[in-house]
């Protein structure tokens, strides 16, 4: 065998492998990256490099019928995607893909994506497409079947009727009316076996919209859904100083400021990818950003409970604390805020979503005992009267109770939960709180302002124990300084 032989050997031996295994077919890929100069990226035409995040994309589409995905701008998650169609145009005949995106722009930009790829492969893997325009790419075989891919702008009536192997909606939050594209092409898919996949950042100025919704079912359960997240910190060419340099490098602008327009386009966490902006965010987007720069790590770690600063002999301190209605549902929390200044610091917390009342409040009780046992308010809405017992039974005595109440604890009615959320939204948007735990500070970012009233509560999907918690601490700020240890805290006669 002649030197040129084991060449063209070796490239059908590839070929073949490639053709059987998508990530192995990644190898081959090559892209062209748009110049980013803040990261070091010249751009160009450059080979698709196999990050974690790309190929968790990548193992994904070929292991799920139905994907949703969540993410920060310029991962590469369109060139993957891209990439998968083409792996599938090629190797799998007969292939029908269907690509949506928010316009015709966007959709001739995405098939451009599937064309450079294909053209870039290498000589012997290809062969001239039988239609190539820029909607539309037909690949031809020997037996007569042609595989095909088509892009359209996201419209009710775009492929409706087809049946396609992939339906992929690219931004997918930002279509016109993604709803009617939904039920257009989901009966489709579910009919005819084939997958369909949604990837999108977060439209800021939509709540609840079908792509929102399809991700917050499926991170519930219960749907055919597999969701996936992608924050900026998922590019391992981006670190915090990145982060900086972008958002000083954004201006203020009449509806987004930089901290605004960074939640948005590039989301560390689900919580400010799904947060919403403006007049419907339960806190001020400023306020929230100042905070994520003082989260850290804790000194101290045991299961569910974080200490973050260590107890201080004559500080004040108080604990809020709201239990969840049921386990693998809402979480329990607790949360002890030093309220010794104006600004009050979360030192620690408990936090699970696993536990009984009776180990959540035996946890809690542990916490507290590290804190010098300060005053405690429980809300004893539901299962919360279960923690007060607990804690009763206990003799933990420095319990908050309500003027006149049989039993300690806050029984949250319409206006005194309109007095917590309000002190509490008043106290994040001057900077005077400050938490240093990412997850309870992932559940700020959650909070909504809905209805003519005003009331605060979480989006739908997200949680509202972990400022629940911080909200009831706060309350004892005015008079847990004064009370006496040892003896029942109760509540100004005024309240």
């Amino acid at each position: 065998m002649t030197g040129t032989d084991k060449e063209l050997f070796r490239g059908e031996l590839e070929r073949e492998l490639a053709s059987r295994d998508f990530k192995r077919f990644l190898d081959y890929v090559w892209i062209q990256e748009t110049p980013q100069v803040l990261e070091g990226v010249e751009g160009g035409k450059t080979p698709f490099v196999k990050w974690p995040h790309v190929m968790e994309i990548a193992g994904g589409l070929v292991s799920e019928r139905k994907l949703v995905i969540l993410k920060a701008r310029q991962l590469g998650a369109s060139w993957v995607s891209a990439a998968y169609a083409c792996w599938l145009f090629m190797f799998h005949p007969g292939a029908q893909v269907g690509m949506f995106s928010i316009g015709e722009e966007e959709a001739i930009s995405l098939t451009g994506k599937v064309n450079f790829i294909y053209k870039n492969l290498p000589a012997g893997w290809v062969r001239e497409l039988s239609a190539d325009s820029r909607l539309e790419m037909r690949l031809g075989f020997d037996d007569g079947v042609e595989s095909r891919i088509r892009a359209f702008p996201s419209t009710s009536k775009a492929g409706r009727g087809e049946n396609f192997a992939l339906t992929l909606l690219d931004e997918a939050d930002y279509h016109d009316d993604l709803p009617g594209a939904y039920l257009a092409l989901s009966g489709s898919v579910d009919s005819s076996g084939g997958q369909m996949v949604m990837i999108s950042t977060v439209d800021p100025w939509t709540t609840d919209s079908v792509f929102q919704q399809t991700y917050l079912r499926a991170k519930e359960g219960g749907t055919d859904w597999v969701p996936l997240f992608f924050g900026w910190r998922s590019r391992p060419t981006r670190d915090e100083g990145w982060h900086r340099r972008v958002m000083a490098n954004t201006p203020t602008t009449a509806r987004l400021s930089p901290a605004a327009y960074m939640m948005k386009e590039h989301p560390g966490s689900e919580g400010e990818a799904l947060a919403p902006v403006g007049a419907i965010s339960g806190f001020d987007g400023d306020a929230l950003a100042y905070m994520k720069g003082h989260i850290r790590e804790p000194f101290m770690e045991e299961g569910p409970v974080r200490l973050y600063s260590k107890y201080q002999r004559g500080r004040s301190y108080a604990c809020g604390t709201d239990t969840a209605h049921g386990r693998l549902s809402d979480f329990s929390v607790s949360c002890v805020l030093d309220i010794t200044t104006q600004s009050a610091q979360l030192v620690a917390c408990v936090m699970s979503n696993e536990m009984g009342t009776t180990e959540f409040a035996e946890s809690t009780m542990r916490m507290l005992g590290m804190y010098g046992n300060p005053v405690w308010c429980i809300e004893k809405n539901d299962w919360g009267i279960d923690v007060v017992r607990e804690a009763e039974r206990a003799r933990y005595r420095n319990l908050y109770s309500e003027p006149a109440a049989d039993e300690p604890g806050w029984l949250t009615t319409s206006r005194s939960r309109r007095v917590m959320w309000g002190n509490l939204r008043t106290e994040v948007n001057r900077v005077a709180v400050v938490i240093p735990d990412r997850a309870i500070l992932e559940q700020f970012e959650q909070i909504i302002v809905v209805g003519d009233h005003g009331r605060m509560e979480a989006r739908r999907g997200g949680h509202d124990d972990g400022p629940t918690a911080v909200a009831l601490a706060l309350q004892m700020e005015g008079y847990a300084r004064a009370s006496s240890r040892g003896a029942l805290v109760r509540a100004p006669a005024a309240y």
